[in-house]
């Protein structure tokens, strides 16, 4: 920022107008100006990120998944009743026999062997899981990157509204002075018409500059959840890689895209496992407890109980299984070459954040010299113009070189503060945790814990409101 602060010395109009308009824009649109800072805007659009609770809600989703798996592990139980009222006669008519009887069992069902398919389920489920942990960071990043370029755009649109004022208090001045000059007979009508024409272009050129401003403030809305405040300058950059070469690596490391493009593999790997057991003998225990009763007889209840070990060899299914089998293997070559092709997105994003960065540097230096340089020649050519050896235009000219080297600046600035943040998102380190944000983590191990069992009991109770208000 030295470079830039340097080269904005010069412009002191210009850093008054901008701090003018500001506090216009703020009382204005915003009601009451609160300073607000880049790491304000971070931690409102980690809070309110409507698409990280929609991804967070998917994640928890997900958790169920292993619940599930976990489920077909255990045995199931059963409760059965029945009542049964039968009216019966004999041939002819001559007698009827009323009866009526009741039933209660119990049976339980515990699948003892399928191959293995039921523990690889829960496997399958488990790198579910973990891939949607990453998904969610990758979301986060996303929300974070939007926020800084939302903060960013705001204060370049600020900056630019100002610069575009004082061109037009600039060429205001201009034209009077060309009025002036005209009356007397130094200049001729077409350059007070020029000037004329040109201070229509500067005020069509505010209006478009009011317009970009009140859009950045939307955004700025939409990825934050509030208005902007008395935007503070941006904060010093944090830490990136010293090299291209060692960004990539720890993008490679670290990145969530690559982390869940590999968990994905797992998963489907785990699920043609799964799926791989169709020919496997599936033994199950069974067992029943039960009553039965006629209620017309003097005989009483009847009750009974019984065992069974049952084994099922699958033969002949008509092919269908086969047909999901080789589909489940198309899916892990799939998730395979996902994996592949993320390590080289990431190493290509890497690249040309990289590369953005050099650019928007190199960029800068050159703008601020452009602005030494366009804001003598304006001084100069302004002072021969009052000695008659330049034009109107020649200033107006002048003045617009000024005004563009201005707008530049304003733009490489942010493109470089911009990314160095896009930097930090292709290597995988664009989180609140990592920025330090003073905000709540949302933990997505606490609900996978709560529900990764397949509580029964709890869930029971709580359908059943026992001790709710």
């Amino acid at each position: 920022m030295a470079v830039i602060i340097s080269a904005m010395a010069g412009w002191p109009a210009r850093i008054s107008a901008l701090g003018a308009a500001f506090g216009f824009f703020a009382a204005a649109l915003g009601g009451a100006a609160q300073s607000e800072s880049l790491a304000d805007a971070l931690m409102a659009a980690y809070r309110s990120s409507d698409l990280l609770e929609a991804n967070r809600a998917i994640l928890r989703g997900t958790d169920e998944g292993v619940a599930q798996a976990v489920a077909n592990l255990r045995p199931t139980l059963s409760l059965v009743g029945s009542l049964n009222r039968d009216w019966r006669s004999e041939q002819g008519g001559n007698s009827a026999l009323d009866q009526t009887t009741g039933s209660l069992q119990l049976t339980l069902e515990y699948l003892l062997w399928d191959g293995g398919s039921r523990i690889s389920s829960v496997k399958a489920a488990e790198e579910a899981v973990l891939a949607g942990r990453q998904t969610l960071k990758s979301v986060e990043q996303d929300v974070l990157l939007n926020a800084v370029a939302a903060y960013l755009d705001v204060r370049r649109s600020i900056e630019n509204l100002a610069l575009e004022e004082n061109n037009f208090r600039v060429i205001s001045r201009e034209l009077d002075a060309a009025r002036g000059r005209f009356a007397v007979g130094q200049v001729t009508r077409t350059e007070v018409s020029m000037a004329e024409a040109r201070l229509a272009a500067a005020r069509s050129s505010l209006a478009l500059r009011q317009g970009e401003l009140e859009i950045a403030r939307e955004e700025y809305r939409l990825s934050t959840g509030q208005y902007p405040g008395d935007l503070e300058p941006t904060p010093a950059p944090p830490a990136i890689p010293a090299s291209l070469e060692n960004a990539v690596e720890i993008g490679i490391k670290r990145h969530p895209s690559i982390i869940a493009s590999r968990h994905a593999a797992n998963a489907a790997e785990m699920a043609f496992r799964a799926a791989d057991t169709i020919l496997s003998p599936r033994i199950s225990l069974g067992g029943s407890v039960g009553t039965r009763n006629t209620f017309e007889s003097m005989g009483g209840s009847v009750n009974s109980a019984g065992v069974s070990l049952t084994a099922v060899i699958p033969l002949y299914d008509g092919g269908g299984g086969f047909a999901g089998i080789r589909n489940l293997r198309a899916g892990v070559d799939r998730a395979k070459a996902d994996l592949q092709r993320s390590a080289k997105v990431v190493r290509q994003n890497i690249a040309s954040a990289w590369a953005r960065l050099k650019i928007a540097e190199s960029s800068i230096e050159a703008r601020a010299e452009q602005i030494e340089a366009s804001e003598l020649a304006f001084r100069g050519v302004r002072e021969e113009a009052l000695l008659g050896v330049r034009s109107v235009l020649d200033v107006l000219d002048a003045e617009q070189t000024r005004l563009a080297a201005g707008t530049d600046l304003a733009g490489a600035v942010r493109d470089r503060e911009l990314a160095v943040y896009a930097l930090l998102a292709s290597i995988g380190l664009l989180t609140a945790e990592h920025l330090g944000l003073e905000v709540e983590l949302y933990d997505p191990s606490e609900n996978y814990r709560a529900v990764k069992s397949a509580p029964f009991a709890t869930e029971v109770i709580k359908r059943l409101g026992v001790g709710s208000n």
